[in-house]
């Protein structure tokens, strides 16, 4: 009975012994994989820690708005909201001017292209962008974008962008309105002229620089011509040579469409006139003389013709021979373009008074005529080259283009249309304001 009582409480020790080195056994080994896991999440941190602050050291220039010298998804994505962001800061279009105006349907196309390429200018999304990041990551690059100056700015150049598309949108709505009403206005320098109180009224009503005047207010148009040379060989400036088949071309035009051409001397009567026009020739080239002058006289063609005395060769300028001939002809009308081609509004006050008088005094005594007309050398003048004038002529003609109207005539300051080389003959009606 004794050895049966021993017995099992051997057994019972035994038990106990082995469940207490199963505790034992558990505990080191719970405490080992705590420790583990401890180890394995400090490590998880630290590689946390460590590509944040990467991403920091990487990316946080872009806080400054500057790019980044690295080529991954992220890196793009912020140098591509930099360049948006440069691109709309600096984002702006230039006022219409009348060189736009000359050609509707290319300043338009050029304003829808332009439209489509500034709304191609976005902010890209930054959420695409951060599905391979962790949370610790996430909310790092997060904010470096959100403290950024590109994102700060961003509802301002927003604000930039969709200004510039009104913008865009007003004058395509503009220039659509005159491109409908074509025969309603024409261009006179920098300014509109409607033909009609409708049209100036509808003109006035959209957001334009432009000035638009009424033509009723003005009088009779009065467009003058300038041409320097006519002859298909050219030398220097080819652009002053108007082709001999152009130039017949454009007379003839003016002969077939009932225009009346005068001489300069009689602006003043043109607004007696349905349709007066004035052709002038500067520099007194010869090819006037032997190319332009026959085809004057086949359509019965009046011009005035401004001589540089001292340039009178008879080789490439006119002789003073050929001035009395044109002159006697009774279609030319014989006006000074100084005695050498001076610059007038860039010297004294006896220079000018020598190159206008004595000019005037040579023609005169060549022609035994008054002469009452200047034109300009390259259109230089100044408050001296006026009263000179007013002293010994009645009128002047500038390189200042766009038309003149009878009831504000500036008699020293007229304006003319430059003829060049190669004009085609609807840019020609153009500049006589068909």
């Amino acid at each position: 009975m004794k050895k049966e009582t021993n017995k099992k409480n051997r057994v019972k020790s035994f038990i106990l012994l082995l469940f207490i080195i199963m505790i034992v056994i558990s505990f080191f080994v719970y405490q080992k994989n705590k420790l583990d896991k401890a180890k394995q999440q400090e490590a998880k941190r630290l590689e946390v820690l460590k590509k944040i602050e990467y991403i920091n050291n990487t990316y946080s220039l872009f806080i400054e708005g500057q790019k980044i010298d690295k080529d991954d998804n992220l890196a793009n994505f912020f140098n591509n909201n930099v360049d948006t962001h440069n691109k709309l800061s600096n984002l702006s279009i230039d006022e219409l001017n009348i060189k736009h105006l000359q050609n509707i349907d290319k300043t338009i196309n050029g304003l829808k292209e332009r439209k489509k390429e500034i709304n191609k200018i976005i902010y890209e999304k930054i959420d695409e962008h951060l599905k391979e990041y962790t949370k610790e990551e996430i909310t790092a690059i997060n904010k470096i974008y959100n403290n950024s100056i590109i994102i700060i700015e961003k509802e301002d150049n927003l604000k930039i962008k969709n200004n510039v598309l009104k913008q865009i949108d007003d004058r395509l709505s503009f220039l659509t309105f005159l491109k409908e009403n074509q025969g309603n206005y024409y261009l006179n320098g920098s300014m509109i002229m409607g033909k009609n109180n409708e049209f100036v009224t509808k003109a006035k009503g959209y957001k334009t620089k432009f000035v638009i005047g009424n033509e009723f207010d003005y009088g009779k148009k009065i467009p003058i011509l300038t041409y320097h040379a006519v002859d298909d060989t050219t030398w220097g400036d080819s652009g002053l040579f108007v082709k001999i088949s152009d130039f017949e071309e454009q007379m003839k035009y003016l002969h077939d469409n009932d225009y009346t051409t005068l001489f300069i001397s009689e602006i003043t009567n043109a607004l007696n006139y349905t349709n007066p026009v004035i052709i002038t020739f500067d520099d007194g080239y010869m090819n006037i003389y032997t190319k332009a002058f026959p085809i004057m006289q086949k359509y019965n063609i009046k011009s005035t013709f401004y001589i540089i005395t001292e340039w009178m060769d008879g080789y490439i300028f006119v002789s003073p021979e050929i001035v009395k001939i044109m002159d006697k002809s009774g279609l030319v009308e014989i006006g000074s373009h100084s005695l050498s081609h001076m610059k007038l509004g860039v010297n004294s006050f006896d220079s000018q008074e020598k190159e206008i008088k004595k000019s005037k005094d040579d023609l005169e005594q060549i022609l035994d005529k008054k002469i009452n007309s200047f034109a300009y050398p390259y259109g230089s003048y100044n408050i001296d080259t006026i009263n000179l004038l007013k002293e010994h002529y009645s009128n002047a003609v500038t390189v200042e283009s766009g038309f003149n109207f009878s009831k504000t005539l500036s008699l020293y300051k007229l304006r003319r249309q430059k003829i060049s080389r190669g004009e085609s003959i609807n840019s020609f009606i153009f500049k006589i304001g068909g």
